[in-house]
């Protein structure tokens, strides 16, 4: 019995096959029974096997149930946060998505069955499908809080995976009055100053404008060699940037460590960094008004610095 391509293929799938690539593979039935039988494999799921002495990983169980549940499944909601690099608390959670009529029942993972799964919110990464960012966003948000998708969306914008306004957009597409995960959605935009309610960005643009102040540059990326960041609001002539401090984002120390680093990064280009609370924006805004006003003043035509700094979307 040649197990070569069956090996080679397992190891491209997590130490993963399944009974019909074995089949297609050329292996009989009988075959596939003796190596059950010999503990070569080890039944994961119904018609999904693992090579045994494989150490099991999280990634190797989304995979598992990918295998299991498809044709037509996707990774969703919290798991397909997840699988984009955010950052998840249930580490034993499994979570797919399949826009197949049948129902899909698989031990240990959480299946959702849905009607609405367009091309917009498919897609394939790391070897797997999965839902769009801002889809996985929107339908966590029936388990998730509002504070816990928020740091989600931050995480996903600073690591340019989606955009406020690209979440905006489909948010408004997919919401409706009783659909699971909109009224989460809707709060966490508004309090980044997207549709209803105060948020820093909505607030600060109201703000910029009754002051008299020129329309800023929105969600500047900053290129410092191989690195990117997002600045809030640029005024590039002058080289000041405005920024949001986000309990949501500044809560945990290693956010903090990261965040000064990027602060002292974005100064040592020559980017002065404002940097404000929503607090402040409700309550002390003559203050707030002063402080821009003195740093584009002093700076006035200072003009592109060191770094690379460019709109979304260059």
């Amino acid at each position: 019995m040649d197990l070569g391509p069956v090996s080679a293929l397992a190891a491209t799938q997590h130490a993963l096959i399944t009974h019909a690539q074995m089949e297609r593979l050329g292996l009989t039935a009988r075959q596939i029974r003796t190596l059950r039988d010999r503990r070569v494999i080890d039944l994961v799921h119904r018609g999904v096997y693992r090579f045994a002495g494989v150490e099991p990983t999280w990634d190797q169980h989304v995979h598992a149930a990918v295998l299991a549940t498809s044709p037509d499944s996707f990774i969703g909601l919290r798991s397909a946060l997840a699988w984009w690099g955010l950052p998840r608390r249930d580490t034993h959670l499994v979570e797919v998505v399949t826009s197949d009529e049948r129902r899909v029942r698989v031990a240990g993972v959480r299946s959702y069955r849905t009607v609405d799964l367009p091309a917009a919110d498919r897609r394939r990464h790391r070897g797997l499908p999965v839902t769009s960012v801002e889809r996985a966003l929107f339908d966590a948000g029936r388990f998730l809080s509002p504070k816990q998708v928020g740091a989600a969306l931050d995480h996903a914008v600073r690591d340019g995976l989606t955009t406020y306004d690209r979440f905006q957009r489909r948010v408004e597409e997919l919401g409706r009055s009783g659909r699971n995960g909109t009224t989460t959605a809707r709060e966490v935009l508004g309090a980044r100053g997207y549709g209803d309610g105060f948020g820093f960005e909505k607030a600060m643009r109201g703000l910029l404008r009754d002051a008299g102040f020129p329309a800023p540059r929105r969600e500047y990326r900053v290129r410092l060699d191989a690195e990117r960041y997002r600045v809030d609001f640029a005024y590039p002539d002058s080289m000041v940037g405005i920024e949001c401090d986000s309990s949501e984002w500044h809560e945990l120390a290693y956010q903090r460590e990261y965040d000064l680093r990027r602060q002292n990064r974005i100064q040592n280009a020559d980017l002065h960094l404002l940097r404000f609370t929503v607090s402040r924006l409700r309550y002390q805004q003559d203050e707030v008004v002063g402080e821009i006003r003195d740093a584009l003043t002093s700076r006035a035509g200072r003009g592109p610095g060191p770094a690379e700094i460019f709109p979304d979307g260059r």
